[in-house]
């Protein structure tokens, strides 16, 4: 039996995303201020999370609006293009990406957890 961590993480935020979170928990992001998005907590490990926190930033209840969408529905379709001009802005100048619905649903889902999950220790970091 092999183990994708990556599908297991992106699994994990999805969930969570849904199970834990509502639209109030997306308004905090608005908050954070450019020095928070450069501290230790949200600096991004990889590229996918590079791209995935950079989203999230932009477009916060966008992302969230995708994750709550069924998949392959006609409201997952829209809140990709709507997230779609969002993504080239995030991208290193060169990088040419490709994503398919369910990979950039899991790299979008698993930055917005992120960013949600650090914003209390970032907050506590500072007090």
């Amino acid at each position: 039996m092999s183990y994708d961590p990556v599908t297991a993480v992106s699994g994990f935020s999805e969930f969570f995303i849904q199970d834990r979170i509502d639209e109030n928990d997306i308004v905090r992001i608005s908050d954070l201020t450019h020095d928070d998005w450069q501290s230790p907590q949200l600096s991004p490990r990889n590229g996918s999370e590079m791209i995935g926190l950079c989203v999230a930033q932009a477009g916060g209840m966008l992302v969230y609006d995708l994750i709550e969408a069924e998949p392959e529905s006609d409201r997952e379709t829209a809140a990709i293009r709507s997230i779609v001009p969002l993504l080239g802005p995030c991208l290193t100048d060169g990088v040419e990406v490709s994503f398919d619905k369910t990979s950039l649903r899991a790299l979008l889902a698993h930055g917005l957890y992120r960013t949600l999950s650090q914003i209390d220790a970032l907050k506590k970091d500072q007090s």
